[in-house]
């Protein structure tokens, strides 16, 4: 019986068809990695190089938050660093401060707009675990803001949100994983941090009435805290901030902005003393009339130098009294 025959029969070829598609396939497979590797480096490049330099706000918050780095402690010019949201951009004219404070302090500013007291919580500890070294960290936030159980999102968590303190973070805001992992992701990507910001830059340039109207449109409030509550969030907040600060042998002192909320300022002041923490009110609640307000909320171009004046005379002796020890 004749053994089988199929070891001496030729291989088969592919036919020239058949090998042409396969290697279409390969090709769009080689294609398809290619932009799903190249897309996102792409996208993060384009966004470090490009959005800086064509936004205005993007490049001095990046300015800012590099010259904050880069503060270190000095015995003859102390360094002094401002932090806070658009409270501090309106309402304060940081030349007229820098004038206005004595020779020997270095007035530096990072301000990041929309920014809560959790933001500034958890990024104090993210800049000097970053090597900023200040004298002095200077914190002004109103009342609303320190009660408030919330954060800007994903932008703060590119400049202000060590990687370790994600979770933390998303256990106290009670944070899906799903959220928690996009703060992750935005931790080292400025696009995905800063998507949000390019979606509102395009919309503002190219449909300028559209952009208008939704900024316009209420934005949700958090939930705030009054009395008893409030001031004891207040004291534990204003305390960890604090001891932050401290921890990295430097000063902290922590400013009230001008407003109307009243009730909520006591509140504020009475947790703030029951931290320990020094507090300047340069003007207290409901004192200015409205009219030098822009918004009910952010002084006008015409008050700002006012209060500027105002908080220079109340800084500068305790900005000038060295600690005894460090």
């Amino acid at each position: 019986m004749p053994s089988s025959t199929s070891s001496s029969e030729p291989l088969r070829q592919p036919s020239p068809a058949r090998a042409g598609a396969a290697g279409v396939s390969r090709q769009l497979l080689l294609g398809a990695l290619l932009v799903f590797v190249l897309t996102p480096a792409l996208l993060e490049g384009g966004t470090r190089f490009g959005f800086l330099r064509i936004s205005t706000i993007e490049r001095r918050i990046a300015s800012e938050h590099t010259a904050a780095l880069g503060l270190r402690h000095d015995p003859v010019q102390r360094s002094v660093l401002l932090v806070g949201n658009s409270l501090l951009l309106d309402d304060v004219d940081l030349e007229q401060l820098r004038r206005l404070l004595p020779k020997q302090l270095r007035v530096s500013r990072f301000a990041i707009e929309a920014t809560w007291f959790l933001d500034w919580q958890y990024g104090l500890r993210r800049l000097f675990s970053d090597g900023a070294r200040p004298d002095v960290v200077v914190l002004m936030l109103d009342s609303t803001n320190v009660v408030a159980t919330a954060i800007r999102g994903d932008y703060s968590a590119y400049y202000l949100f060590n990687t370790a303190d994600i979770p933390l973070l998303g256990r106290e805001l009670g944070l899906t994983r799903t959220a928690q992992s996009s703060l992750l992701v935005a931790r080292y990507s400025m696009f995905w941090a800063g998507r949000n910001n390019i979606r509102a830059f395009i919309t503002r340039r190219v449909f300028a009435d559209y952009a208008e109207s939704l900024h316009n449109l209420a934005a949700p409030k958090p939930h705030l805290l009054s009395g008893p509550g409030a001031a004891q969030v207040s004291a534990q907040r204003l305390h960890e901030a604090a001891e932050t600060v401290r921890s990295f042998g430097a000063q902290f002192v922590f400013i009230v902005p001008p407003g109307f909320n009243q009730a909520g300022e006591r509140d504020l002041l009475q947790g703030a003393r029951a931290a320990g923490v020094t507090t300047v009110v340069p003007v207290p609640g409901g004192t200015w009339p409205a009219s030098r307000f822009r918004d009910g909320y952010h002084l006008s171009a015409e008050a700002a130098p006012l209060f500027t004046t105002q908080l220079a005379e109340r800084l500068a002796p305790l900005l000038t009294e060295r600690p005894a020890s460090r």
